[in-house]
């Protein structure tokens, strides 16, 4: 079903964050993460394991961000970031 998971519930990631996670896993040693590669089974895996914090990339393959985030907010308040790449390639992170 395309998710990586485990008993900590403390991240879900969209899409290829790997260089973001990193940092948060070597800042957040204690932080396990749950990754989806597509948005619908992201919105399922959020529903389900409740995690504290989700990341989410601007470009998800089968929805757009928007349309994510409100899904997230019909049945939670849960804290999300967003990353998205800026015009000089560097990674942006905002909160939605």
């Amino acid at each position: 079903m395309g998710i990586s998971s485990n008993n900590n519930n403390r991240l879900v990631s969209e899409i290829n964050v790997t260089p973001f996670v990193d940092v948060m896993l070597v800042l957040l040693p204690d932080l396990r993460p749950l990754i989806a590669t597509q948005g619908s089974v992201g919105l399922e895996v959020i529903e389900k394991e409740e995690p504290e914090i989700v990341l989410l990339c601007e470009d998800l393959p089968d929805m757009s961000l928007w349309s994510a985030i409100k899904e997230i907010r019909r049945f939670s308040d849960i804290p999300i970031i967003v990353a998205k790449e800026s015009s000089d390639n560097e990674m942006e992170v905002v909160k939605a």
